[in-house]
C-alpha cells in the first residue's frame, strides 16, 4: 500500500462536510475508508459563532480534499 494508492478516490461527505473519505481497495471500490476528520470545533466556534465556524470547517474540508487531488494529479502526471 502507498500513500497515493490509498489516497485514490478521495472525496468529502456532503452529509457533514467535516468527514473525509477515499476508495482505495481496487478488488472493492465499493468500500471506503475513513481518512481524515476536520477538528478544531471548539476554537473556530467561539471566534465566529456557530453557524460561521460551521462554513469555515466545511471550506477547510474541500479545500483539503482539493489539495489531496491536486497533488495527486500531480504525481500521476509527472509534474511534482
Amino acid at each position: 500500500m502507498t500513500v497515493q494508492k490509498w489516497l485514490k478516490g478521495v472525496f468529502l461527505d456532503e452529509y457533514s462536510g467535516t468527514m473525509i473519505f477515499s476508495t482505495p481497495h481496487e478488488d472493492n471500490p465499493k468500500a471506503i475508508e475513513h481518512i481524515l476528520d476536520v477538528r478544531g470545533w471548539g476554537s473556530l466556534s467561539s471566534e465566529m459563532g456557530h453557524e460561521e465556524a460551521a462554513k469555515f470547517q466545511d471550506k477547510i474540508a474541500a479545500f483539503v480534499v482539493e489539495a489531496i487531488k491536486e497533488k495527486l494529479e500531480r504525481e500521476t502526471t509527472g509534474n511534482k
